[in-house]
Formats: structure tokens, C-alpha cells, sequence
């Protein structure tokens, strides 16, 4: 039996299979709507689990893991929105490159221990948009690259090149997966910042399209600024990310295996990022927060959307292609799908029934 024989033709150049498997584009090879978006990612508690992973990859780095350890930690605390955001825009968007951006401040105004006092961080002109931001480059692999660039005027000390190198690697670590994860060909440009994010001046300044640049970010300061869309802060897993990211840690960095240099500096973070505590008996343990299955999505600029599943083409009926019908708009079509109206569907009597029977993708 061929797959031929077992497809159903559909109107408006699409077919099905038997197996109801998603509506695909049946030969011409149709174009995707748009050709391009960038997407401007925010790292901490929205690419990963809590503020640069809760101390545990600095616990990782005090205890000599290397850096293979560190990127297989990274992996187990990133986002799993992040994959479900990529997949629907690239249904829809021919390129969509991804830009890292990350406010840490420590990076460019660095605050020593050695010396008690602030140092400004200046490093290959090239790479600086101001005194305020600095770009990583796809090509840099190693954190001695970049230190290698240091142009400031104070010349830094061991303990300090020290803690500055262990701070990129792990910004190099989160790339890497970044890159891993979601499948691009190249490390993603990653923009350190140490003021407020403007991610349209920054897209110009690396050479992308500003009116086509968008950033997903927790920081609800940000909020109503232009192409910025605000996300949940990621600092709850649910149980499965869970119990796989403490089975990792059991495995490669026991809490009880920690030193005390290493509990202690845990210990003493802000209770809600705190990733370690210790019981009556004085037992240390990891804390992870836990929360329920998450099946919301990161919300998404203006775009067109194709709905192109089985269930949602039967579920419009006999309607015209566009038309809105009682229990949700008609199947193979391009419709405006944006942050607005996903939050009215959210509160509409019919969210139930939308869930159960129309599958979208981008």
C-alpha cells in the first residue's frame, strides 16, 4: 500500500493521510509568508530555570566540573518553551535568526573582590554599540578570547581574571546550548548589556532589520515597550524537568559532596532563588521549584498563522475559508494571530473546546 492509496485529496491544494497526520502543502512548494524575524532571546529566568541557573553553575565551577558538565547542566535547566517558540515561527517565517541578549551589569562594570571596587570593562572596540553594551561574536569560543580583548584602563588581577572567565563561560556554556537545542547552524550572536534593553537600536547596530527584531523577556519593566513580548519568569519546572535535573545533579555534584565554602555561598542567596537548604539533622539538599504541566506558550508578534490540522479543517465544516464559525475560524487559512487576541481566547467560554480540537502551528 502506497502512501497515494491511502490519502484523502482536500480542497485548496492540500491532502491527508489516513493516519491524521498534519494537513501538509501538496506540491508547488508554497512559500512561507514571511522571510525573516529576529528573535531576541533573554537569558535569565526566560531561556533558563531562575537567575543563571540559581547558583548551580557556579557551584559546578567552585567544584572543578569542566565545562562539557557545565553545557549538560545548562541543557537540563533551559527553557522548554524556547523549542515550541522556534518550531511555530519557523512554520511560518522562512529565517529567523536568534540574538542572545542578557543584562549583566558584573560584565562591564565589574565589581572586584580583590580590590573593593568597580572596574569598567572595556574590551575590542568592534565589539562595543556603547560603555553601556557589548557584543559576543558567533566565532569567540572561549572566554580567553574575549579577556584576551580587554582594552581598560586598570590592568585586572588574577582572582579577578579569574572570576571574569568563569562569568563567560558560563554565558559561552548557555549558548552553546541555545545553539544545540533549538538547531541553528551558528552560535547565536550574544549582546551583554549593563543599562535598559532597547532591543530596536541593537538590532541595528549588529546589522539586522529593526522592524522585524523582537525580544522575549521577563522584565516586566519592559512592558509596552516596542517589539518587546513579556514572558512568565521560568523559575519553576515541572516534574519531569524536575527529577531530571536532579538526577544529573546526584550523579555528577552531590549536595553532600559541595564544600563548605561552596553551601555556604547557596545558602546565602534571596530565599526565592535559592537552590539549596539544609534540614534539622543538617543535611543539605538542592531545591528545585516545581510546578504542574505547562501547555501555555510564549505569546508571538502580529503574524500570520496556517491551522492546517485534520480535526480543525473537519471542525469548520462547510464554512468559507476565513469565516469565524461558532466553534473557531475555518481550517486551511492564513490568519492574524496575535498576543491580543490569544488573551481573549484564553477568557472566552469556548477555550475548552478549542484546546481539544484545533492544533495550531506556525
Amino acid at each position: 500500500v502506497t502512501r497515494a492509496e491511502v490519502e484523502m485529496p482536500l480542497t485548496g491544494g492540500f491532502q491527508r493521510s489516513a493516519s491524521m497526520q498534519d494537513v501538509q502543502a501538496h506540491g508547488g512548494g508554497r512559500a512561507k509568508p514571511l522571510q525573516e524575524l529576529v528573535c531576541f532571546l533573554d537569558i535569565d529566568k526566560c531561556s533558563i530555570y531562575g537567575q543563571d541557573g540559581n547558583d548551580l553553575g557556579i557551584a559546578m565551577q567552585w567544584m572543578g566540573k569542566d565545562k562539557a558538565k557545565l553545557v549538560e547542566l545548562y541543557r537540563r535547566l533551559l527553557n522548554p518553551q524556547l523549542k515550541k517558540l522556534l518550531n511555530h515561527l519557523r512554520m511560518t517565517v522562512e529565517e529567523v535568526p536568534v540574538v542572545l541578549y542578557t543584562m549583566r551589569p558584573q560584565l562591564l562594570r565589574y565589581k572586584s573582590g580583590c580590590r573593593d571596587k568597580v572596574l569598567n570593562m572595556r574590551y575590542k572596540s568592534e565589539w562595543h554599540h556603547s560603555v553601556d553594551q557589548v557584543k559576543v561574536p558567533p566565532h569567540i569560543s572561549e572566554p580567553w578570547e574575549i579577556l584576551s580583548q580587554y582594552t581598560g584602563a586598570e590592568t585586572l588581577l588574577p582572582g579577578e581574571l579569574q572570576d571574569l572567565s568563569m562569568s563567560f563561560q558560563r554565558l559561552l556554556a548557555i549558548r552553546q546550548v541555545v545553539q544545540e537545542e533549538l538547531g541553528l547552524e551558528q552560535p547565536p550572536t550574544t549582546v551583554v548589556c549593563a543599562a535598559m534593553k532597547d532591543v530596536q537600536a541593537t538590532a541595528q547596530k549588529l546589522g539586522l532589520k529593526p522592524d522585524i527584531s523582537y525580544l522575549w523577556d521577563d522584565n516586566e519593566v519592559l512592558k509596552g515597550q516596542p517589539h518587546v513580548l513579556v514572558v512568565p519568569p521560568y523559575v519553576a519546572m515541572d516534574k519531569g524537568s524536575k527529577a531530571d535535573l536532579l538526577d544529573f545533579l546526584q550523579a555528577e555534584l552531590p549536595a553532600s559532596s559541595l564544600s563548605t565554602d561552596v553551601s555556604e555561598f547557596m545558602l546565602g542567596a534571596k530565599e526565592a532563588q535559592r537552590s539549596l537548604w539544609r534540614d534539622g539533622g543538617g543535611t543539605l539538599h538542592y531545591a528545585i521549584h516545581e510546578r504542574g504541566m505547562d501547555h501555555s506558550r510564549f505569546p508571538i508578534p502580529e503574524l500570520p498563522v496556517h491551522y492546517n490540522t485534520p480535526n480543525f479543517i473537519a471542525m469548520s465544516g462547510g464554512a468559507r475559508l476565513g469565516d469565524r464559525t461558532e466553534r473557531g475560524f475555518a481550517g486551511a487559512l492564513a490568519e492574524v494571530f496575535s498576543a491580543t487576541w490569544r488573551k481573549d481566547l484564553d477568557a472566552s467560554k469556548d477555550r475548552k473546546i478549542w484546546q481539544d480540537t484545533a492544533t495550531m502551528i506556525w
